[in-house]
């Protein structure tokens, strides 16, 4: 009788601790599954008239003005923009649009690409105009761009490094030990 509720202590302590770590789990698995399944996409008049496509990620109240809400698109295409996000004020009323021909793609270098093909161009040369026709030159050439990120690959990862450790090894042996440059070493002195 004297250590019968510490038992019963101790397994309920158990119990709302594997919960606890249950719940956690089911929270990391439902904010994670949004990664697998990205948002649609959206086309959205803003307050200022100016239009922003990308994906909704947050939506709060504008402090004083009911109805009015701030939304945060990601519009990703970090090179034009410089940050993945913006932020702009809705106009109350309108709904949002989906652009007919939106693209959301995955860029190499500066993260997603989102947006609407205007055309393709090699060089100063307009190849294709249009989302129709742009989206066709780009399948075309899909297959040409891999293979040049590969060589590109290949050359940053050889050839390139070969270079950096030939210069790391020439740095390193033009340059004297450490040790007898330090103000701290200990010198012999003459008898």
């Amino acid at each position: 009788m004297g250590g019968e509720p510490f038992v019963w202590l101790t397994g309920g302590a158990l119990t709302l601790a594997l919960l606890l770590v249950v719940g956690l789990i089911g929270l990391i698995i439902a904010n994670g599954m949004g990664f697998f399944w990205p948002k649609d996409v959206v086309r959205l008049t803003l307050v200022d008239n100016t239009v922003m496509t990308g994906q909704i990620v947050e939506r709060e109240p504008v402090p004083g003005k009911p109805h009015q809400y701030r939304i945060k698109l990601k519009v990703a295409n970090r090179d034009l923009y410089g940050a993945d996000f913006q932020w702009g004020g809705r106009v109350p009323g309108r709904q949002a649009g989906v652009p007919a021909r939106r693209r959301r793609d995955r860029a190499t270098e500066w993260g997603l690409l989102i947006g609407t093909i205007k055309e393709v161009r090699d060089g100063g040369n307009a190849l294709a105009v249009g989302p129709a026709a742009g989206w066709a030159e780009i399948q075309k050439r899909m297959d040409q761009m891999e293979r040049v990120r590969r060589q590109i690959r290949v050359i940053e990862k050889s050839e390139i490094g070969a270079i950096n450790a030939k210069q790391e090894a020439l740095r390193s042996s033009s340059r004297p030990s450490r040790c007898a440059e330090s103000p701290l070493a200990v010198r012999s002195r003459p008898s």
